[in-house]
């Protein structure tokens, strides 16, 4: 009898122990919990190709992707915002990088009132937003190339130069906001095929520069 009863003693402590490890489990799972992150062309793999999804993948994150090629600050406002309010404090963490296209397409205008009016909706519903900076557009964007019959080489290479203006803009600060800075090094190299869109390798130096800003 005393024998038996230290078996399941035993037996007992090893499901505790078994019990108390699956608790930790769920408690990291939470903490990694409630990501968001917003894009465009730029942020357009979440399931491993771009900065966002690499993230996603090798944090386990289970975040929520907004993101549309092409699309302005504008756009993210009207999309990403309807989701963070209709789930209040779900969101803690609210990662977005755009307005590429928006100096693009010479709609730099609403630019930070879009980034202010994101970031006030995520704080209102329990969440922090961060606003990267991105890479070095002077040093990347220089095989811009000959364009297209929508946007020609001259330009692309205004484009260039508004997304540099407007970059300094928004490294002033977002209300409520907090900035992370561009990630250091880049250059032609990161964007040999059309100067704007990077390469896998420059979207895991650039995973590896965000991470240290957003993790739990």
């Amino acid at each position: 009898m005393i024998r038996l009863k230290h078996i399941l003693q035993e037996l007992k402590q090893r499901d505790d122990k078994q019990n108390n490890k699956r608790d930790d489990d769920k408690q990291d799972d939470s903490a990694l919990s409630g990501y968001m992150f917003i894009g465009d062309s730029l942020s357009s793999l979440p399931d491993g190709g771009t900065w966002n999804g690499k993230l996603d993948k090798s944090y386990n994150l289970g975040a929520k992707h907004v993101y549309l090629s092409g699309c302005t600050t504008k756009w993210m406002k009207a999309n990403a915002l309807p989701i963070i309010t209709s789930n209040p404090g779900k969101f803690k963490k609210v990662v977005i990088w755009g307005g590429t296209n928006d100096a693009f397409n010479n709609d730099t205008g609403g630019t930070i009132s879009n980034l202010t009016a994101i970031s006030k909706a995520v704080k209102a519903n329990g969440g922090q937003l961060y606003v990267f900076l991105g890479y070095d557009a002077a040093k990347v964007m220089i095989n811009l190339g000959a364009g297209s019959r929508y946007c020609d080489n001259k330009c692309r290479q205004q484009g260039k130069a508004r997304t540099i203006e407007l970059f300094k803009q928004i490294e002033k600060g977002i209300p409520g906001a907090i900035i992370i800075p561009r990630v250091p090094g880049g250059d032609k190299s990161w964007a040999p095929a059309d100067g704007v869109h990077i390469s896998g390798t420059a979207h895991a130096a650039i995973a590896s520069h965000i991470w240290p800003y957003i993790k739990p």
